[in-house]
């Protein structure tokens, strides 16, 4: 299978209805994320437990997974992460209605590219390959 097919493959798993619901998000990365995903992100706002009073609400994003939403998404963390150390609580919910909760932790320190960072941790999420996800990003062009 060329590199091309590979890519057009992903694209279709990519777009096929999965969801990223990232929680934590804050109210400035709220409205970063809704400036560039305009469409493809809608935002849930967690009831806190009575024994969280004082805590912030935890303002969750929905992110409706494509290529668009991805590229968006990967250049709102490589932009975060330059200022910060940054852990979300992810959870992916499939289209089959299954969710699997993981962890996405970027380190402001770390000596890899940003970029590649970034990008390895979405594939991670994905359960893809961070090579097929960056060809499909790049084949979409």
């Amino acid at each position: 299978m060329t590199a091309s097919m590979r890519a057009e493959n992903l694209l279709v798993e990519i777009d096929s209805g999965t969801t990223l619901h990232i929680y934590g998000v804050d109210p400035l990365g709220q409205r970063k994320l809704s400036d560039s995903l305009r469409e493809d992100v809608r935002f849930e706002k967690k009831e806190l437990a009575p024994d969280q009073a004082g805590e912030p609400a935890t303002i969750v994003a929905l992110v409706t997974v494509s290529v668009v939403a991805i590229r968006a998404l990967a250049a709102w963390l490589m932009k975060e992460r330059r200022r910060r150390r940054l852990a979300f609580t992810v959870e992916v919910e499939l289209p089959d209605g299954r969710r699997v909760r993981k962890s996405l932790e970027l380190e402001k320190s770390s000596s890899e590219a940003p970029s590649g960072e970034v990008l390895d941790k979405l594939a991670a999420l994905l359960e893809v390959s961070p090579e097929s996800l960056a060809e499909a990003v790049g084949a979409a062009d």
